[in-house]
């Protein structure tokens, strides 16, 4: 083969690998749009038919625990032997004081001296006592090294030293 085929052949076989790669570009840059059939068709609506629930009563003619009473009245004249009346006692209770948390922690004062000086731990806050003196409505009414007597709410109470 001469020189002049060859040249030829190749320059036919590059044009037609350059015509593969712009085709093939082409067809990404623009591809073809299919056809979308559009489905006119209807749909109808048909509602579930609910049915009828069967009624039902409730027969409450037994006595509440908790009121002491009928439920109904009609039904409470229909009982026969029950109580037509009760007596309800009203007490009255009586609240019981509730301390707040006070520790004895010592005393402070010379044993020749009158004005002594006691130290209480009331819910965790430390608090100077003297005699008959009021802190947070407590009231200390006696002391002495081993123990003190305070007054909250009128009850007196005794606290040992810790």
């Amino acid at each position: 083969m001469n020189s002049k085929k060859k040249t030829y052949i190749l320059l036919i076989a590059v044009f037609l690998v350059w015509g593969l790669i712009v085709y093939r570009i082409y067809n990404v840059v623009n591809p073809t749009i299919p056809k979308v059939e559009i489905n006119n068709t209807t749909t109808s609506f048909k509602p579930y038919k609910i049915a009828k629930k069967d009624a039902f009563s409730i027969k409450a003619d037994y006595r509440d625990p908790f009121l002491e009473k009928y439920a109904n009245k009609t039904n409470r004249s229909n009982r026969s032997n029950t109580k037509t009346s009760s007596t309800k006692k009203v007490t009255k209770k009586e609240e019981k004081v509730i301390f707040p948390r006070i520790a004895y922690k010592g005393i402070i004062s010379p044993k020749s001296r009158l004005d002594k000086h006691f130290i209480l731990k009331i819910n965790n806050k430390t608090v100077l006592f003297k005699l008959l003196e009021t802190h947070k409505e407590i009231q200390l009414l006696q002391g002495d090294s081993k123990e003190i007597v305070v007054f909250y709410k009128g009850e007196q109470k005794k606290i040992a030293l810790k």
